[in-house]
């Protein structure tokens, strides 16, 4: 589970982390101080939810949520904060949860235990990577998301999913990543920067075996992943109950697969 904190004072922060860490151990939680930080974080690295001041300086909690939404539609937006007024705004944006300050560790274990958006364990029995396609692309190694340095890294993994191993060229990637560019030089030498970001990525984590590449082609090695759109389409109960009505939520070509 990614968690996102968030509060402009130092201290009020470092209580609230602790209190996520105590009740959820196993989580990685991501703690900010600077709202523009966090949504530059946020487009690269997919998270579960968001546990956000309401009141953070110059960019407002509010609006840090209505962006993280845009990222990630199924994100759960936790509200905490030190006026109760505010309460009718989170109902009206049908957030998750919403805390009055100080946040205690039952009061973060009880917003856990009753998110809006559930969230689906990742398993980690068979030791390949994990994807997971239902609501937002993700990739799970050792059951820890994989950050990317580049968001166009991810879409491109997550294309290469998408396709269940049919070897796609430069040319197809070059015309979904950059739907409408023009500059066909400039698309070509970033699709470059992007492919070796990918296998940079991949091989760090020790999975670039997952990655099937010759000349001028690329593709995903099926057998290699755990992919809950593969148990989808091969009809096992896992798969069936995982699809959520979502699929690849944060890219526009994943609708094709909901029509």
């Amino acid at each position: 589970m990614n968690i996102i904190a968030a509060d402009d004072e130092k201290l009020v922060l470092d209580g609230m982390v602790e209190a996520i860490k105590k009740v959820e151990p196993s989580a990685e939680v991501y703690a900010f101080t600077d709202p523009d930080e966090l949504l530059k974080f946020a487009q690269n690295t997919v998270c579960d939810v968001a546990f956000l001041d309401i009141e953070m300086g110059h960019i407002s909690g509010i609006e840090v949520a209505k962006q993280l939404k845009q990222l990630n539609p199924r994100i759960n937006i936790i509200f905490a904060t030190g006026y109760s007024e505010y309460m009718g705004i989170g109902m009206k944006m049908h957030v998750s949860g919403y805390l009055l300050k100080p946040v205690s560790c039952e009061d973060v274990r009880d917003e856990l235990d009753n998110l809006r958006n559930p969230i689906e364990k990742v398993k980690t029995d068979s030791g390949k990577p994990v994807v997971k396609c239902f609501g937002n692309f993700d990739i799970f190694v050792k059951g820890k998301s994989l950050n990317f340095e580049r968001s166009k890294s991810r879409e491109l993994l997550a294309y290469l999913v998408d396709r269940r191993g049919s070897a796609v060229t430069s040319g197809e990637l070059r015309a979904v990543l950059w739907e409408n560019a023009e500059d066909e030089k400039s698309t070509s030498n970033y699709l470059q920067q992007v492919k070796k970001d990918l296998i940079t990525t991949l091989k760090k984590e020790g999975i670039s075996n997952i990655l099937v590449t010759s000349w001028n082609k690329y593709a995903i090695d099926v057998d290699a992943i755990e992919c809950d759109y593969y148990d989808y389409l091969n009809n096992k109960p896992e798969g069936v109950r995982a699809y959520n009505g979502e699929y690849m939520s944060q890219y526009s070509w994943g609708e094709f697969f909901k029509a």
